[in-house]
């Protein structure tokens, strides 16, 4: 579940992922400068680029 709380930061609760792929993905995303995470919360920081990775447009 996404929740975002209007001040830029989306927070997240995922069920039924492996915590391993999700934190490596996560910390993938970080370093290509997609995201930024603080705790359990996640900032999105190159919306355009999330897009072209969600349609496969791109890869990490």
């Amino acid at each position: 579940m996404l929740a975002d709380k209007g001040d830029g930061f989306v927070r997240f609760a995922l069920l039924g992922t492996i915590p391993e792929t999700l934190s490596r993905v996560l910390r993938k995303m970080d370093e290509e400068e997609l995201i930024q995470t603080d705790g359990p919360a996640i900032r999105l920081l190159d919306k355009e680029s999330l897009r072209q990775l969600a349609s496969g447009e791109m890869r990490l």
